[in-house]
């Protein structure tokens, strides 16, 4: 349900999923200042690999259906890692979104092998090497993209990240959700 919804709301978007499917939507509050701060210090950069991301899910959603304690545990551990980044942010706290970035992928990586590979950790490992303090795929891993909170030196971690053939993919906050762009 994340990226449907996500596609639909835009934005910084908070959502809690009900085990009956029940979907509640909301904005967390944050000031002027702590969204440019979060918008300027993330970065984000093509990794060079494509995946399925049905096939991640699958893996992972099969290991859940098998209760493996793990891995339920360690969604557990990223949903209160998600509530922690909110109150982080609602708070001003837009610096400690590095470490828990961090925390969250480093989570994400157990739940599957299919999340993250050699080449993947070795660009992670770049980009915590040249300025970031934290990380994670965007989606469901396996490739794609890495972002990156990175307060300070950005420069580095651009070129960095351009010597390991990963551009850098520019973005800003869309608050419009999904649009029609063309309808014949």
């Amino acid at each position: 349900k994340q990226d449907q919804y996500m596609a639909a709301f835009g934005g910084l978007t908070k959502m809690d999923i009900e085990k009956d499917g029940k979907v509640t939507v909301t904005s967390p509050m944050l000031s002027q200042d702590t969204f440019e701060a979060l918008e300027n210090n993330l970065l984000m950069f093509y990794t060079g690999h494509q995946r399925s991301a049905s096939e991640v899910l699958r893996d992972q959603n099969e290991a859940t259906k098998k209760d493996e304690s793990a891995v339920v545990e360690n969604l557990h551990q990223i949903k209160e890692i998600g509530a922690k980044i909110c109150t982080a942010l609602e708070d001003g706290r837009v610096d400690d979104i590095g470490p828990l970035f961090h925390a969250h992928w480093m989570a994400k990586r157990k739940l599957s092998g299919k999340v993250s590979n050699a080449a993947i950790d070795e660009l992670y490992e770049t980009g915590m090497r040249n300025g970031a303090t934290g990380g994670k795929l965007i989606g469901a891993g396996g490739g794609g993209f890495i972002v990156f909170y990175c307060p300070h030196d950005k420069p580095k971690l651009r070129h960095a990240m351009a010597a390991k053939n990963s551009p850098e993919f520019q973005f800003r906050f869309d608050f419009e959700g999904s649009k029609i762009v063309f309808n014949p």
